[in-house]
């Protein structure tokens, strides 16, 4: 799929490279992109494709690069520099007059410096108007120019006769002519200035001037955080901008993110690796501990746990706690909920604003047996689903079953009836209703015989899970697509996966709908009349759902998103203009309540969305003829239009249908099932990405849960 950039114009300036600085027209496509044609000085910017991609301006399409782009290329338009590059047409220059051959100055004889030899002519003679001898014209088109003077005769006055003299002949060698060949670049241009970035410990910035690229490959913007390298030390920084007025001279390498966003207060998502060697104490911020914890310890390590609820708390201990996989959680019989998240020799200091309490062995004595995936299951109780335990063996040659027979009849060879009873181990979970009598099985010898190994095979423990069955994660993107897997009639549910491209069947249901939501027990299905909400009561891991109920809109609805459990946002399509409204699904009818009025002729009929801190609601419409377009609108929590963003001209013949985020990245998806990226600030470009595969038909909504506490699912808006 070509990148689209939508930007018809660009002006190069202040390069002093010749024949470069110039207006540049979007022209049409080569190799497949889009290409941009110099209007005055016949040059192109173009994309190169190949083994390395970037953007190029040439003196040709095809041709050599006399500037570059940076390489990988992440970038949907040409980002020469943008010292030099900026978007529209360059200012218009003060006009000068033109000076032709006709008006040359032949005084200055084009800066050769040559003189001719002085004659003896007398000096009280006043200078003689000399007369050139006539040569033949060369009106200098570019090239140079040869000047021949032959001889000059003096004038004699009426006072004084002086003897003639003859000058010889003098030629000024002046030629120019040849060819001269100049590499101006030869690399990488790397633009004056530097990117800036800050720690979110304690606020040192830090510059560099060296190409800097994010671990996914998302370009980089404003406020995101990353884990990185900084002159060889790991550090949590988030991006300023480009400062255009130092020029840096840190090495930073971007290790992991982005993490967050900065300005969403995103720090505490960042946790640097703490130094293997050893290193002095740092001033570590006021804390409850009561004894400081020391930097290391012989032959111990520091284990770190982080409160769900508080994410600036957190407990270091000196040994390990029931689970040592990091990011897995414990619940405290208290109820509280806390996230392992590493284990470190020497302890170095935890981010800016924390508190912390040293325990000296394991603080978490009296917890729940449960492990949890995450805070969020924590809070609401969803343990790990453990896995079937292996079939024990016991020694005695006895089997057991779970149904009663009889006891066979002992032979008279048999002196006692055997009183050795198989040990269950405790991982066999066995029905308390059911009473298990083992079958005896005798050998018809005068003596019992026991075997070195026989197999324990009990029947009557609990179903396991079937396995091949997916677990979705809390912040699975569910889209519902028209048609079932099976291929009937209704609808199919699938969780999407953006970063690998994978969709996997959460279920097919039998009617058509309209848009989707969902929370983490619950999903609710707008159908296709629109006033006509079905509710089912879901499980993630194992994947399961039953129907609940039906909740019935007294309004015409356009799209469905989940706040809670008892409060769905959606669009009025039944007034124009149209609202964004709630909805209060308490009972099976549900309480509109207006939040804003969209703008006049906008259409509120595709999908809906809200942020899990801020609240923002992001909504997409469309406008009708005669101006046709598709825009995304972002108004604050009380109703407030922030940003109408026209997306029309990006995704071209295509109609956008559904919004969701994935690693704080704001995608959309249009009604053919392409995929796009939009940038969350301005200029809000769309970078296509790779379209679902395996659909079943056209999707008609995303969903994602909105959840209270970290790690959020759909944290980013626009800015």
């Amino acid at each position: 799929m070509p990148l689209v950039c939508g930007i018809n114009y660009f002006c190069i300036s202040g390069t002093e490279i010749t024949n470069v600085d110039d207006n540049y027209e979007l022209s049409g496509y080569f190799n497949g992109e889009e290409y941009w044609s110099g209007m005055t000085n016949g040059n192109f910017i173009y994309y190169v494709t190949g083994t390395s991609e970037y953007w190029c301006l040439s003196s040709s399409l095809g041709g050599s690069c006399i500037l570059f782009g940076a390489s990988p290329c992440i970038s949907n338009c040409p980002d020469l520099c943008n010292v030099y590059l900026s978007t529209g047409n360059c200012p218009s220059p003060t006009p000068s007059p033109t000076v032709n051959c006709d008006v040359l100055d032949f005084t200055a004889i084009f800066d050769c410096e040559v003189s001719p030899t002085p004659s003896n002519t007398p000096t009280e003679t006043p200078s003689p108007t000399l007369t050139p001898t006539p040569s033949v014209t060369n009106y200098c088109p570019s090239i140079g120019i040869n000047v021949s003077i032959s001889a000059y005769t003096p004038t004699p006055t009426s006072t004084l006769t002086p003897t003639p003299s003859i000058t010889p002949e003098v030629i000024y060698y002046c030629n120019f002519s040849g060819d001269v060949t100049f590499t101006t670049v030869d690399s990488v241009i790397l633009c004056p200035g530097s990117k800036q970035f800050q720690d979110c410990s304690n606020g040192v910035m830090y510059y560099t001037t060296s190409v800097v690229e994010t671990p996914s490959g998302v370009p980089l913007s404003t406020y995101m955080i990353f884990e990185a390298i900084v002159d060889g030390v790991s550090r949590c920084l988030w991006y300023v901008g480009q400062n255009d007025n130092t020029i840096g001279g840190n090495i930073i390498d971007l290790v992991s993110g982005p993490l967050g966003y900065a300005n969403l207060n995103e720090c505490n998502l960042c946790v640097p690796q703490i130094s293997m060697s050893p290193t002095a104490t740092p001033t570590l911020t006021p804390t409850p501990s009561v004894t400081p914890p020391p930097t290391s310890l012989p032959s111990t390590l520091f284990y770190i746990f982080r409160n769900c609820a508080v994410t600036t708390e957190y407990i270091v201990q000196t040994l390990p706690s029931i689970t040592t996989i990091p990011l897995t959680v414990l619940k405290t019989t208290t109820g509280d909920c806390w996230q392992y998240l590493t284990s470190v020799p020497n302890f170095v200091g935890l981010p800016p604003g924390s508190s912390y309490t040293f325990f000296l062995g394991n603080y978490f004595t009296s917890i729940e047996s449960s492990i949890f995936n995450t805070c969020g299951d924590c809070f609401e109780n969803i343990p790990v689903s453990s896995s079937p335990t292996p079939t024990p063996t016991i020694t005695p040659t006895v089997t057991t079953t779970s149904t009663v027979t009889p006891t066979p009849t002992v032979t008279p060879t048999i002196t006692k009836t055997p009183t050795q009873t198989p040990t269950v181990t405790p991982t066999i979970s066995v029905t308390p209703t059911t009473t298990i009598t083992p079958t005896v099985t005798s050998t018809n010898t005068p003596t019992l015989s026991v075997t070195p190994t026989v197999t324990l095979t009990p029947t009557n423990t609990l179903t396991p899970t079937p396995s091949g069955l997916p677990c979705f994660d809390d912040c699975s993107t569910f889209v519902a697509f028209r048609g079932t897997t099976t291929g009937g009639l209704g609808f199919n549910v699938q969780s999407y996966k953006q970063s690998s491209n994978t969709l996997t069947l959460f279920g097919n249901f039998p009617n058509s709908y309209n848009d989707i939501a969902n929370s983490t027990d619950k999903l609710w299905l707008l159908r296709a009349d629109n006033v006509t909400i079905e509710e089912y009561d879901i499980s993630l891991c194992p994947p399961s759902f039953v129907l609940n109920r039906i909740i019935t809109s007294p309004v015409t609805l356009g799209s469905l998103f989940a706040f809670s459990n008892t409060v769905l946002y959606s669009t009025n399509l039944g007034v124009s203009p149209n609202k964004i409204v709630s909805l209060n699904i308490t009972s099976t009818t549900a309480v509109v309540t207006d939040i804003t009025t969209l703008p006049p002729t906008y259409l509120a009929n595709k999908d809906i969305m809200v942020t899990d801190t801020s609240n923002k609601i992001i909504v997409l419409v469309g406008t009708p003829s005669p101006s046709p377009s598709q825009r995304v609108l972002q108004y604050s929590s009380t109703g407030v239009l922030e940003f109408d963003i026209n997306i029309t001209s990006g995704m071209p013949g295509k109609t956008v249908t559904s919004i969701f985020e994935e690693s704080s990245r704001i995608y959309l998806v249009t009604n053919d099932n392409s995929v796009y990226r939009i940038s969350n600030t301005s200029p809000y470009a769309l970078l296509p990405q790779p379209s679902m595969v395996g659909t079943t038909g056209a999707n008609f909504g995303a969903s994602q849960a909105k959840l209270k506490f970290a790690p959020f699912c759909i944290p980013t808006n626009f800015i």
